[in-house]
């Protein structure tokens, strides 16, 4: 199975609080569960490439128009992205268990981590451009 770094980090996260406290370990068969329902997210909700972002000291405005463009499409890709999870998580119904939910929560929270570091990496981009004018 292919997972993608944002579902193995959110499966480790979770597996690592399991083992913070002994009621809370996770069972073989739990474990299996939880990669299942992080398979499932993995195939049907896409995680949006995380763009680079140009030096503003040695970027040309052509380049940071495009840098804009690039930042704007991520950041709308993990709006999509995460709705993706929220549906998926919807679909599961009663069915759900405590730890499929922080799952989603754990990818739901990563993806507007990386959402905001993307966009406070081009505002520093675009002070670094407009200091050098």
């Amino acid at each position: 199975m292919n997972i993608k770094t944002p579902v193995f980090l959110a499966i480790l996260a979770l597996s690592l609080t399991a083992h913070a406290a002994d009621e809370k370990k996770l069972t073989p068969e739990q474990k299996e569960a939880l990669k299942a329902r992080a398979s499932e997210l993995n195939s049907t909700c896409t995680y949006p490439d995380k763009p680079t972002i140009p030096d503003g000291r040695n970027s040309s405005e052509d380049e940071m128009i495009a840098a804009q463009g690039k930042m704007k499409s991520f950041i709308s890709a993990g709006n999509d992205y995460i709705a993706c999870l929220d549906k998926v998580e919807e679909g599961w119904g009663e069915d759900a268990t405590e730890k499929d939910h922080a799952l989603v929560v754990v990818l739901h929270n990563k993806a507007v981590d990386e959402m905001q570091s993307v966009a406070d990496m081009f505002n520093s981009a675009v002070r670094a451009f407009k200091g050098k004018k």
